[in-house]
């Protein structure tokens, strides 16, 4: 399969970021020239970390927001690497650069980690991927994942109480990123979860929850929660 370097050209589609800093826009679109997909290939070349990307998984085209400049955006996965956790992570790049000026070296990157739990000890597309912190080990990861039902179910009362996110409790969420932050006050180690409306769920994909756990992977309890507008 080739890579995709293009997207429908002078299109109203709307584009969702990753779940960690979620949004949508209205934004113009259209395909890269010959010049800006060269350019685009050389780039990623040159990385050093070009040797671990799937580049079947390449969307590159240029985009902008309302009246603003064209800019060239281009996203990218690494193969997925299975650990002896028995967990599939595959790190993700976006870039993005001014279209008019061509220059590659300047592009702006974002990276993240995707993660799911493997299936009979292989990394099989499919499956609900979750971001991932770097703090967040793979038994965590997995407790997490495997309860996030009954995590999500005893968080229903905080989410309720926060204006900003009552509304959302009818969306049919589901887990879309696990991180470990610090209480600064304890100097204790806690979980922040973000959920995300699941396929086929009534609600906006701009819909986020964020919520702040104390406790170990194994048995969390809601601490704080809150809801960015889309």
């Amino acid at each position: 399969m080739k890579p995709v370097l293009s997207l429908a050209c002078t299109a109203m589609l709307l584009i969702a970021l990753p779940a960690a800093d979620a949004q949508i826009a209205y934004v113009d679109t259209r395909d890269l020239t010959s010049a800006q997909q060269a350019g685009v290939k050389r780039f990623l070349a040159a990385q050093d970390f070009a040797g671990t990307l799937d580049l079947t998984s390449m969307v590159a085209y240029q985009a902008r927001y309302g009246q603003g400049r064209w800019e060239v955006w281009v996203s990218v996965a690494a193969t997925p690497l299975l650990s002896k956790g028995g967990v599939c992570r595959s790190q993700r790049y976006r870039f993005t650069a001014d279209a008019a000026t061509d220059s590659w070296k300047t592009m702006q990157k974002d990276e993240w980690t995707m993660a799911w739990p493997a299936r009979y000890r292989a990394c099989t597309p499919g499956g609900a991927e979750v971001r991932l912190g770097d703090a967040v080990e793979d038994r965590d990861f997995l407790a997490i994942e495997r309860h996030q039902k009954s995590i999500l179910d005893k968080s229903t009362s905080l989410i309720g109480g926060n204006t900003l996110c009552s509304e959302f409790l009818h969306c049919s969420l589901r887990l879309s990123g696990v991180y470990r932050i610090r209480d600064d006050a304890t100097r204790k180690g806690q979980f922040s979860l973000t959920f995300v409306p699941a396929k086929g769920s009534p609600c906006a994909d701009g819909v986020q929850v964020q919520v702040t756990y104390e406790g170990s992977a194994g048995d969390l309890w809601p601490k704080q929660a809150s809801c960015p507008m889309p």
